[in-house]
């Protein structure tokens, strides 16, 4: 996408800073109303006015109030500069290991200069500074989201995915379908008839409409997942999975390939200033294709990114994405494509004899419809593929180069500081 410049917040009234109450951020009223100096953008109240694009507008000694509950007070004590080329970082007990060094040990609370405290389904993990290496990445499990909070910076070079691999979800991203059922925004399982019979599962909503999934010759079009009010970023919350193809329609039995999972979501919440020069992706896994069986599975939604500093800039080699996986071939066919980490095209859906799953949804489009495979013998839907996720980008200054890449389109706000 082309180079954005966003800046600061606030609203000069008299002398100092307008502070509204209730404070900024806060969702609007029904009918869009906030407080006076405040507008209603995204869904939230945010300050009036523009904002130089070097922060320049910010009072001497004003700090970030960090989003979604997050308390300065979690830096107290956090002293460490996590600075590891490899990391594997559990968010369900916030232990820290790289290869055979224990870097932290299980347990919520302060060890060895870094915080962690799980707190409306986030793992957050408090440190000093927070730097990632080019070529290099962390691994990061857990069924809660992940926030990296720091006192100062965060500078990221090397790859950061919460991304979905496969039907199952993690760090707060949901599983693709395996039965009948369609909670939440996963897309509509297809059913399956007589032997070699069944539809294709329709790919996983969020920010938009899954694709939908292809019906077998006596079945349905299966729809994908609808609109959904997550993935979001406040909360932090991950994508949906994909509908499961071909679930047998006497017995309840998949016969056909699992939805893929829905990617995780991440936030990366800095005190300083954060520099994104790597990848940080939350994409949506591929539906996935038996080698025998029936429809096949659509395709996971993308998760959830949110940055929050003061200062944020994500420079040529940047990316930060949240795409939606491919849908599924039918029976004997490859599954679906994940979604893509850096750059902002639709994943590819499985393909068998020329019938494919749909597209996944990303910045150049929406996901896509699967197709039908038929013969003599049988007829077999492909799934659909799923939706895009949610990027927030919330800074006082922030800088995107123009060959950085942005994948779906971020919603762009302007930090608190005060």
């Amino acid at each position: 996408m082309g180079g954005m410049r966003v800046g600061a917040l606030c609203v000069a009234v008299v002398a100092g800073c307008f502070r509204p109450s209730p404070q900024a951020g806060a969702p609007c009223g029904p009918a869009g109303e906030c407080p006076n100096g405040q507008t209603c953008t995204n869904g939230f109240c945010e300050p009036e006015g523009g904002n130089p694009p070097d922060g320049s507008a910010l009072e001497p000694g004003a700090r970030l109030v960090p989003s979604n509950g997050i308390s300065p007070t979690l830096l107290d004590g956090a002293t460490a500069e996590i600075t590891y080329d490899k990391l594997d970082i559990d968010t369900d007990d916030g232990s820290m290991r790289s290869a055979n060094l224990t870097v932290r040990a299980a347990g919520e609370g302060l060890q060895n200069g870094i915080s962690f405290v799980k707190l409306d389904g986030m793992g957050v993990f408090s440190a000093k500074r927070f730097a990632l290496g080019a070529g290099k990445s962390w691994n990061i499990s857990g069924g809660n989201t992940v926030v990296f909070f720091s006192a100062t910076t965060i500078d990221l070079n090397g790859t950061l995915d919460v991304g979905a691999i496969g039907g199952a979800g993690d760090l707060g991203g949901l599983d693709g379908g395996t039965t009948a059922e369609n909670p939440a925004c996963r897309g509509r399982a297809g059913g399956a008839y007589d032997l070699g019979f069944g539809d294709g599962g329709g790919g996983a909503g969020g920010a938009t409409t899954g694709g939908d999934g292809a019906a077998a010759s006596n079945g349905t079009p299966r729809p994908g997942g609808e609109i959904c009010a997550t993935p979001s970023t406040r909360p932090l919350r991950g994508g949906h999975g994909g509908g499961a193809g071909g679930v047998d329609v006497a017995t309840g039995a998949l016969r056909g390939g699992q939805g893929g999972g829905g990617g995780g979501a991440i936030a990366l919440v800095a005190m300083g200033s954060i520099s994104v020069g790597g990848i940080v992706a939350s994409p949506g896994a591929g539906g996935l294709s038996l080698a025998t069986g029936d429809g096949g599975g659509g395709g996971g939604g993308g998760g959830a990114v949110f940055l929050e500093s003061p200062t944020i800039a994500i420079t040529v080699s940047g990316a930060v994405t949240a795409n939606g996986g491919g849908g599924a071939a039918p029976t004997g066919g490859a599954s679906g494509a994940r979604g893509h980490l850096t750059d902002a095209n639709r994943a590819g859906g499985g393909a068998y004899l020329g019938v494919v799953g749909g597209l996944g949804g990303a910045a150049n489009g929406a996901p896509g419809a699967g197709s039908t495979y038929t013969d003599g013998v049988s007829s077999r839907g492909a799934g659909g593929g799923g939706a895009g996720g949610a990027i927030e980008i919330r800074g006082v200054g922030v800088t995107i180069d123009a060959a950085a890449i942005t994948s779906p389109t971020p919603m762009m706000t302007t930090a608190i500081v005060q």
